[in-house]
């Protein structure tokens, strides 16, 4: 029999927990020093949901045939793909120990991770066009953001497989793609404007004197959306927020420009906010 382990991080513990349940992104990062508990935390999170985990030391396995070998059969079977496929979970929970493993010595592990994740985006993406006729797709990637990884890491290893995605998915017939990428695009939004999307969010702590002249210069202009903070206009009045999109929209002048929070409007927004920026947008604003 397992014995139960004592949690020493019940904060994180609860939140994983509520993750596996309902889960918003795919995958969890967990990061701190050696020896703090992280690979034990994922273990028994894993355990206490019923769920098998399986882990690999991931600088053991950063090849792309190492990852073909080991990790492909268990998502195809258990992960992503089952559940677009059947609607049910997994019954395994994959671990990565060591992630940073994956960016060095041979690269091919990371290539084949992320061509497998846009694989799952473009089966999607496509059931998305074809079954339910949808025109317009965002891509939420807000672990592309360089406050989170490097510019170069997304030029050099991630904006290659989007560029590919989008080609493919207009192929499909979707009539327009938009890319989310939290935090301040700037540093790789040269890179985003030859990727094959139609518009980019802009978030509110980006660069937007910058964003604005690179789009301005580009040979084809992507259409823009944002950038009004959603924790500001959580907390805002409908005046506030009535006077801040008049403002931005000012800012913006003759850049195609689609009047929008810069990220997820937050839970218990008020509804008047809302309006007011709709108001704003339409031009009704005295």
């Amino acid at each position: 029999p397992i014995e139960k382990t004592i949690c020493l991080h019940p904060a994180t513990e609860k939140t994983l927990a509520e993750w596996i349940l309902k889960p918003t992104q795919p995958a969890v990062l967990l990061y701190g020093e050696p020896g703090v508990g992280k690979t034990t935390l994922a273990h028994r999170v894993y355990r206490e949901a019923k769920l098998k985990p399986i882990e690999f030391n991931a600088s053991h396995t950063r090849s792309g045939t190492s990852f073909r070998k080991t990790l492909l059969p268990l998502l195809n079977e258990g992960g992503v793909v089952h559940m677009i496929e059947t609607g049910k979970r997994g019954g395994i929970g994959i671990i990565l120990d060591e992630i940073d493993g994956l960016s060095q010595g041979e690269k091919g592990g990371l290539k084949e991770l992320l061509d497998f994740c846009s694989e799952v985006s473009f089966s999607f993406t496509r059931a998305l066009v074809k079954t339910a006729g949808v025109p317009v797709v965002a891509f939420g990637e807000a672990l592309c953001s360089p406050d989170f990884i490097s510019p170069g890491l997304y030029k050099e290893h991630i904006a290659p497989v989007h560029k590919k995605l989008m080609s493919r998915v207009h192929d499909e017939g979707l009539k327009a793609a938009v890319i989310h990428i939290c935090g301040n695009v700037a540093p790789i939004f040269d890179a985003v404007l030859d990727i094959g999307v139609d518009c980019a969010d802009i978030d509110a702590k980006a660069d937007l004197p910058a964003i604005l002249d690179m789009n301005s210069k580009a040979d084809k202009p992507l259409g823009l959306r944002g950038n009004i903070d959603p924790s500001w206009l959580l907390k805002a009045s409908p005046e506030e927020t009535e006077k801040k999109c008049v403002e931005t929209l000012r800012t913006v002048a003759e850049a195609p420009w689609i009047l929008s929070s810069g990220c997820d409007v937050p839970y218990g927004t008020k509804e008047a906010n809302m309006t007011a920026m709709v108001k704003a947008a339409k031009g009704e604003s005295v």
